[in-house]
């Protein structure tokens, strides 16, 4: 029976609040120039603002669990204080990013640009917090997206860089081919088990398929095909993290890339990655 849709209620919401205080960043920071167009300081202010309180609900929503991780929307997400205290590393790093942005390269970003910039920085960083989370296959794979496509666009941020243009370029081709990998897998998980969660999916390898015939003799064990498919998603997985041998992208792109763009991806995507291999590898190891 197909679960009815139904509005989340506030109690769902306060464990999700980082992610919504990032999203209402977002659209703040582009709508700001309709407010003043040539102002860095109130699109900047705008864009710690979120993130800061992005950072308190982190912070506060840590101390309101008793062990065990919140399941929320059907399973999709899991909120647990290892997802919160990652959230509250990599917003607080990001708080960093924008600090140095202002110290460092802000004379080199055009007026204009400063309210993208910010959108695609929260925009990344939505995206590295949702990954944290994610204990489904499709959750994972919106994730993995949603912090890698404002990066590609990061990357090739100055425009009239032809280092940079070509570092965005290598990003986006090998982000694409790592993605349909990422996919291809993940269809052959859910093709063998069944389902897209990672708890089912674990629960598989373990036990054989549910409702197998009696008497007809269930395979327990990683059967090939799964085997297969799962090392096809943590490929995706090694080229976030930039690991061997999916990781031919990562020198060009951090040459060409602007400083403090060099310096969030280095830290922050990387750190995104290892949270969601923990959480996927804690689920099979449980």
């Amino acid at each position: 029976s197909m679960a009815k849709p139904t509005l989340p209620d506030w109690n769902t919401l306060v464990l999700v609040m980082p992610e919504l205080c990032l999203i209402l960043g977002m659209c703040a920071v582009i709508l700001t120039p309709f407010i003043r167009r040539r102002s860095v300081a109130l699109h900047t202010v705008t864009c710690i603002v979120s993130l800061v309180l992005a950072l308190i609900t982190a912070l506060t929503s840590l101390g309101s669990f008793n062990g065990a991780a919140e399941p929320i929307f059907h399973g999709m997400l899991a909120v647990d204080p290892f997802s919160q205290f990652f959230k509250f590393l990599l917003i607080l790093f990001t708080l960093f990013i924008v600090v140095q942005w202002l110290i460092v390269t802000r004379e080199d970003t055009d007026v204009l640009d400063v309210p993208d910039f910010l959108c695609l920085l929260l925009g990344a960083t939505f995206g590295m917090a949702l990954m944290a989370s994610s204990t489904n296959l499709l959750m994972i794979f919106v994730a993995t997206e949603a912090a890698s496509f404002p990066s590609f666009a990061l990357a090739g941020f100055r425009k009239r860089n032809r280092i940079g243009s070509e570092s965005s370029l290598k990003y986006v081709i090998f982000g694409a081919a790592s993605s349909a990998i990422m996919v291809y897998g993940m269809s052959l998980i859910y093709g063998t088990t069944g389902t897209l969660s990672l708890a089912g999916i674990a629960d598989v390898a373990v036990n054989g398929l549910p409702g197998a015939a009696q008497g007809s003799e269930v395979v327990t064990g990683v059967s090939p095909l799964l085997a297969v498919g799962l090392l096809a998603m943590f490929a995706g997985l090694a080229f976030k993290l930039s690991a061997v041998p999916l990781h031919f992208w990562c020198p060009d792109v951090f040459e060409g890339a602007p400083f403090e763009v060099t310096t969030f991806l280095s830290v922050a995507s990387k750190g995104a990655a290892v949270a969601l291999l923990l959480r996927v590898l804690q689920v099979f190891g449980a």
